[in-house]
C-alpha cells in the first residue's frame, strides 16, 4: 500500500490565544492541515494562513453543531486527498506528544489497514504544564480512512466515523498533550457556556448530570497528578516551539462570555438558576457593562445550597452518602 496522506482535521473558532503552536506542532507531522473556522472574530485566520500546510476552508453553520462540522472536515479531506488517507482529529488546544516520530505505535499507523480507529489519551495539563492527569478513557481521533459515512451528534459527537466492525488500535506511548485546563478563567468560562447551551437544549435535563459533566476537573486528586515527561515535549522545543506559556487576555473575557449573556437576555437569568455558573458572573457582567439587577445571580437560597454542597469535598470525592444525597436531588428534578 502507497504511504498515506496524513491529515490533521481542526475546527476553529477564535483560537489566536493557542493556534500558532497547535499549527507548528501539527506541521512536523501532518502532510496536510485542514481549518473549519467558524466566523472567527479574532487572528485565527491570520495566524493559519501563515502556515503553507494548511488549507482553510469555511464553516457557514451559525448554530454550535459537532456533528456537521466533522462531517465538514471529513468530506473537505476525500475531496482534496484522493489517494489513502491517515485521518487525525485534533482540537486547536491539542498537540500529539513530541514522542511521535520514536514510536513504534506512528509507523503502525501508517501501515494500519482502512477502517483502523487509533484511540488515544488525553494528558490534561495544568497550568504552568508541568503536571497533569490522564483522562479515564481514550478516545478514537486517528482513522484510517475507508469512506464511511460520519455520524454523531451536536455536542460531544465523536469526531470520525464508528465502526463496529472496524479494528481499534489503543495508543498508549503516544499521548495527546490537552491545554484546556492550562488556563482556568478560560476553561471556567467555556463550562458556563456548554452549560446553558445544555439547558436551552433540554431544558428537563438534571443539573445535577450537569454539574458532575462539566466539574469533573475539580475531582482529580493529587495523587492522580503525573509529572509531563521531557520526551512529550522536548522534540518541539527543539524546534523553538514554545510549549508552557499561555496567553490570557487582560480583562479576563472570553468569547463565550458574550454568548452567555445573550442567552440570558432571550431566556432570563432565572432559567439558568440550577447550573453552577455564578461564582465569577458579577465580575463577567462587570466587564460587559451588563446590568447585574437584570443577569445577576437569581438563585434561590436552596439553590445556592445544592451547589456549595456539589462543589464540597465529600460530593467531589464521591463518598456514599453524598451519592445518596445527589440521587435525592435528580428525584426532585434538580
Amino acid at each position: 500500500m502507497n504511504r498515506p496522506t496524513i491529515v490533521c482535521l481542526t475546527p476553529v473558532r477564535n483560537e489566536e490565544w493557542i493556534l500558532e503552536r497547535f499549527l507548528r506542532c501539527a506541521s512536523l507531522w501532518a502532510d496536510l492541515i485542514i481549518i473549519a473556522d467558524q466566523s472567527s472574530e479574532d487572528r485565527s485566520r491570520e495566524i493559519a494562513s501563515q502556515f503553507h500546510k494548511v488549507r482553510i476552508i469555511q464553516n457557514p453553520n451559525p448554530a454550535y453543531d459537532e456533528r456537521a462540522r466533522q462531517s465538514l472536515l471529513l468530506e473537505s479531506a476525500r475531496q482534496m486527498v484522493p489517494g489513502p488517507r491517515l485521518l487525525l482529529t485534533l482540537d486547536a488546544d491539542e498537540a500529539l506528544s513530541a514522542n511521535f516520530a520514536q514510536s513504534a505505535e506512528w509507523a503502525s499507523m501508517s501501515a494500519a489497514s482502512p477502517g483502523t480507529i487509533f484511540r488515544f489519551r488525553w494528558m490534561n495539563l495544568r497550568p504552568g504544564c508541568r503536571q497533569g492527569w490522564f483522562s479515564k478513557s481514550t478516545f478514537g481521533w486517528g482513522y484510517m480512512d475507508d469512506g464511511a459515512e460520519h455520524s454523531g451528534s451536536d455536542i460531544h459527537s465523536p469526531r470520525l466515523p464508528v465502526r463496529s466492525d472496524g479494528r481499534r488500535i489503543e495508543c498508549d506511548e503516544i499521548r495527546v498533550l490537552h491545554y484546556q485546563y492550562t488556563d482556568p478563567r478560560r476553561m471556567e468560562s467555556k463550562h458556563r457556556w456548554y452549560q446553558c447551551f445544555e439547558r436551552v437544549r433540554n431544558p428537563r435535563a438534571s443539573a445535577v448530570k450537569l454539574f458532575d459533566q462539566y466539574h469533573h476537573m475539580y475531582r482529580v486528586r493529587p495523587a492522580d497528578l503525573v509529572d509531563a515527561r521531557p520526551e512529550w515535549l522536548d522534540a518541539y522545543q527543539k524546534a523553538g516551539i514554545d510549549m508552557t506559556s499561555v496567553n490570557t487576555p487582560e480583562d479576563g473575557i472570553y468569547w463565550w462570555d458574550p454568548l452567555v449573556l445573550e442567552l440570558m437576555k432571550t431566556h432570563g437569568a432565572r432559567f439558568f438558576a440550577r447550573e453552577n455558573i455564578w461564582e465569577d458572573w458579577p465580575r463577567v457582567l462587570r466587564q460587559l457593562g451588563a446590568d447585574p439587577l437584570v443577569f445577576g445571580d437569581p438563585r434561590t437560597r436552596f439553590e445556592k445550597n445544592v451547589h456549595r454542597f456539589l462543589m464540597s469535598r465529600a460530593s467531589l470525592e464521591n463518598r456514599f452518602w453524598a451519592r445518596k444525597v445527589k440521587s435525592c436531588l435528580k428525584r426532585i428534578r434538580f
